[in-house]
């Protein structure tokens, strides 16, 4: 049995506030009556949002909103550990069965009670593929059942050692009135039906790729924030960025270009906080788009990414080349970082080495050469410059790669279309399951079209496992045999950096509290 306060502290009022564009921002006011708030905090993004709700649109910033604003059955701590939300305990009574005591006292922010009734209406939807299409975590679940006035049954079809992070709002459950799902219809998401959830903010203005206010609520009843108002700017331009945060007009970036961290560390006026944020970063290859069903050509274009260049001269050094599906903090749990990065590096590997290059393609169903499109997200410049050194090697060996600048969501689009085949993979973790990452690359209908009786043998150990170490052992099988086949290329493993404008402290924010917890309860007033 798992028992875990849920909250901690009283409840804070909110202050009205429209949304707030560029123009308009301004730095965090004092002396506010509202309880626990002192003002609006300016925040900028890098990415382009055009649904709140990351079962529609899971992007990194739809994933930091959500973290704000709602709540699944558990958390997960700064430090990784699963914690109770709506659910403040929870037992596995065998294999396949998890019952949840759900809290009686919840409270969603009209100031309507949390219902049993509304969390299994939010279930079933983040179960259905035409609500939830980003959704894969609930595939594993038999039936959803209240079996007791405030406890729900889940039961699974298979052991799955990774279940219990799947029910928290970091995951694929985001607890909203049962009533909200019924009405919304297409407008789930959008500014037409802003969602409601039980966290600490509030979304209460949504204008797409512009603008996103978040205010304090009255009804929550943790710990209070700092900030009464929450004001996110999509600001896609880096240097714009600077500027805002140089002008006072933004006090904190979440989106610092990797390649640019020295750059905004040389500014006065600006303190730069990096953290290791467990991204994977690599070429998807899709084995059902010609020429990319053939492994040597596959292997050509893996062996002609300069990692090590691109790390050191792209990124500055703030990444480290990456030898796997996995990442070394992935395996935290079991193994030293320097145990981790010798398991994970026994799988095969492509370095970059030319000559390697041209031979594989001279093995190929295409020896002459061929032409592709590769596009990346206008908010990743390093993927810009990644693509253009990558598409300077291939040109050496006869290749054309045509590439090309889309937004987020377009970018998102191409991905799994069956018609690009290759296409750059940024993933950050949003859960501390170190099964995370690789059962969404190698699962049924993933974007590789990829097929292996041997790797579905080897995630199914994994899930089944009654221990952490089978568990990762069964992980790392289902790497390696994947880098066998060399469907998923890895380039890098990344950092992520925010920036203030020395207004505003990050209090403890770590690579999971930015995903996984009421993160802006950790943003504090600079002293």
């Amino acid at each position: 049995m798992i028992t875990t306060k849920k909250r901690i502290g009283v409840g804070a009022a909110i202050l009205a506030s429209a949304g707030l564009l560029l123009s308009g921002c301004a730095a965090p006011t004092t002396g506010s009556d509202a309880g626990g708030g002192v003002g609006t905090l300016s925040l900028a993004l890098g990415d382009s949002i055009t649904n709140l709700y990351p079962g529609i649109e899971a992007g990194v910033p739809n994933y930091w909103i959500a973290a704000a604003t709602a709540e699944g059955l558990v958390s997960v701590d700064p430090s990784g550990e699963v914690t109770g939300a709506l659910a403040t305990a929870w037992e596995q009574t065998d294999p396949l069965t998890y019952v949840f005591t759900i809290d009686d006292g919840a409270l969603f922010q009209d100031g309507s009670a949390v219902t049993i009734d509304d969390i299994v209406a939010s279930i079933e939807a983040a179960r259905d593929p035409e609500i939830s299409p980003s959704i894969i975590t609930w595939g594993n679940v038999d039936t959803v059942t209240q079996t007791g006035d405030w406890e729900i049954t889940i039961t699974l079809l298979s052991p799955d050692a990774s279940f219990i992070y799947g029910p928290s709002s970091s995951a694929g459950l985001f607890v909203f009135p049962a009533s909200y799902w019924e009405s919304a219809g297409d407008a789930l998401g959008t500014a037409a039906a802003l969602p409601i959830g039980t966290g600490p903010y509030q979304i209460t203005g949504f204008s797409p790729d512009s603008n996103i206010t978040l205010e304090l609520s009255e009804y929550w009843d943790g710990d209070a924030g700092s900030y009464e108002t929450l004001s996110f700017d999509v600001i896609p331009d880096a240097n714009t960025r600077l500027l805002a945060l140089e002008g006072g007009d933004v006090n904190l970036s979440l989106s610092v270009p990797v390649q640019q961290i020295s750059e905004w560390q040389t500014n006065e006026s600006i303190d730069v906080t990096t953290i290791e944020d467990r991204s994977y970063i690599g070429l998807t290859f899709d084995t059902a788009v010609a020429p990319f069903d053939d492994q040597n050509v596959r292997n050509a274009v893996a062996h002609s990414f300069d990692r090590q260049a691109v790390v050191d001269q792209v990124l500055g050094g703030n990444a480290e080349v990456a030898t796997s599906l996995l990442s070394p903090p992935q395996l935290a749990a079991l193994y030293s970082p320097e145990e981790a990065r010798e398991k994970l590096a026994a799988a095969q590997q492509y370095g970059f080495d030319l000559d390697a290059a041209a031979a594989a393609l001279a093995k190929s169903s295409v020896p002459q050469g061929f032409t592709a499109e590769l596009v990346y997200p206008d908010a990743y410049p390093e993927l810009q410059l990644s693509a253009e050194l990558l598409k300077q090697n291939l040109a050496e060996i006869g290749v054309t790669l045509e590439t090309r600048s889309v937004t987020t969501p377009d970018w998102f689009s191409t991905m799994g279309d069956r018609e690009h085949g290759i296409g750059f993979m940024h993933y950050t973790p949003t859960t501390a399951d170190p099964a995370e990452m690789i059962n969404w690359f190698l699962g049924p209908d993933n974007l590789a079209s990829f097929e292996s009786s041997e790797v579905d043998a080897a995630l199914t150990s994994a899930r089944e496992a009654d221990s952490l170490e089978s568990q990762i052992d069964g992980l790392l099988e289902a790497s390696s045999l994947q880098a066998a086949a060399n469907v998923y290329s890895p380039l890098w493993w990344g950092q992520r950096a925010f920036a203030t404008d020395g207004s505003v402290v990050l209090d403890g924010v770590t690579s999971f509290s930015m995903f996984t917890s009421a993160w802006p309860l950790q943003l504090k007033p600079a002293a």
